[in-house]
């Protein structure tokens, strides 16, 4: 039977022991609120302040060349520098900082280039050259790609109206190289609220952001959960706790209820710091300024999920220091579990959880951090907290699974002597 005044008392204590805990309780409030928006502002000045650096090789030197060239830069010029320089592709690479560049690709157009253009027939070969140690490589090759294109349609516009000019016949040159069109109609995002069309990398950026709010959002309350049982074990103080009218699950209930407030606090604080590193990084990508507002109802999901979240990080955290011999074991035991558990997370910054295919996916359903990406992921998608609750619904259970556990493991020898001296004298009686 639940008594109200041992449970008040219990609380009253882990409260005072939370309150007395400051690195914990300044860890799970400032670290989202400081490093999330600092994140949120180091990624939107970097792509800023860091340009896209080409060096084109010009060894034809013709009119057709120079032509490209322009081209070139008039699809580079808002995103970086272009240089022109007459070296090799050795010289290039090895003389960087001589060029004033951190050059990040290499355009060579050899001697031949105009000759080829000029022939009905003609085709030529552009050589592009990355540096092998530039992470934007491909994005500049993008660029130069579509640049080419431009000019591969002057090219082709000068050789059908030369072909019409022979025939005597009035050829209409955009429909006759694109007698098919295609119009976008961009659909509104349900989750969000806004056009697909409006920023591209939106949805992605939206759940990198929370997906870094909620791993931060785990790891501070695990110091202080890790020490509720281990830490009064090692402290001697767990067998006066013992010795009281207090029932086990009173005691148990009562640093659940500890961890309870403190996982509010890290909800919040996680929130506040997500939504400040949302508009840190919305506020200029790439030097443009964009201005999509996170709605409410993903800010209340959120909030929601890392609630969740932080829970079942402590039941496990409660459930290894219950049989953890000392605070660093269990500590160490705890962050060692979660961040196995928590990879998942790290994964779905670059796959699509919910589209694996199987039997992946079903294994990854047993992992209980994956529900707390798809709560948020299916959100964004559909905008129905609906399809939410579900996911909620078993992290919840995954919760009152481990509480249960460490009832199960909060018997009397196990709480004071720890799990693995039990072990050890099992071995020894086995031996």
């Amino acid at each position: 039977m639940v008594r109200i005044r041992n449970i008040r008392s219990l609380i009253w204590k882990e409260l005072i022991d939370l309150s007395r805990d400051r690195r914990t309780l300044l860890s799970t409030i400032l670290v989202p609120l400081i490093f999330l928006p600092a994140l949120g502002l180091v990624i939107q000045m970097s792509a800023q302040t860091q340009p896209v650096s080409i060096a084109i090789i010009d060894y034809d030197n013709t009119n057709y060349s120079r032509r490209l060239m322009e081209i070139i830069e008039l699809y580079v010029k808002w995103y970086g520098k272009l240089k022109n320089t007459p070296v090799n592709i050795a010289r290039a690479f090895k003389d960087n900082e001589s060029l004033g560049l951190n050059i990040d690709l290499i355009v060579i157009i050899n001697k031949g280039f105009e000759e080829s253009m000029k022939r009905l027939n003609g085709s030529f070969t552009i050589i592009l050259k990355p540096n092998p140690i530039s992470f934007r490589w491909g994005e500049i090759t993008s660029y130069i790609n579509a640049a080419i294109n431009h000019f591969e349609s002057e090219i082709v516009n000068k050789r059908i109206l030369y072909l019409s000019s022979l025939a005597h016949v009035t050829v209409d040159v955009e429909k006759f190289r694109n007698p098919i069109d295609t119009k976008l109609e961009f659909q509104v995002v349900p989750g969000v609220g806004v056009v697909a069309g409006e920023q591209p990398a939106y949805l992605y950026l939206t759940l990198m952001v929370l997906i870094i709010g909620l791993f931060l959002s785990m790891s501070p309350p695990v110091a202080f959960i890790a020490d509720s049982v281990a830490g009064e074990r090692e402290r001697r103080t767990l067998e006066a706790l013992l010795v009281t009218p207090a029932s086990r699950g009173e005691i148990l209930f009562s640093k659940l209820f500890s961890s309870l407030i403190l996982g509010s606090i890290a909800a919040i604080a996680s929130t506040v710091g997500a939504y400040l590193m949302y508009h840190a990084l919305f506020s200029g990508i790439g030097g443009a300024m964009v201005s999509i507002p996170l709605p409410v109802n993903i800010v209340g999901v959120f909030a929601v999920t890392v609630f969740l979240t932080v829970l079942l990080t402590l039941s496990i955290a409660l459930l290894i220091s219950s049989i953890s011999d000392s605070v660093r074991a269990a500590q160490s035991n705890s962050y060692a579990v979660i961040t196995v558990a928590s990879l998942v997370m790290f994964a779905s910054l670059f796959v699509d959880i919910d589209r694996i295919g199987e039997p992946y996916k079903t294994l990854l359903m047993f992992i209980p951090y994956t529900h707390s990406l798809l709560s948020i992921s299916r959100f964004l998608k559909s905008g129905s907290v609906i399809e939410v609750l579900p996911y909620w619904g078993i992290l919840a259970a995954f919760t009152i699974i481990f509480l249960i556990a460490t009832m199960k493991m909060f018997n009397s020898e196990r709480i004071i002597v720890g799990g693995s001296i039990i072990l050890r004298r099992k071995r020894k009686r086995s031996s």
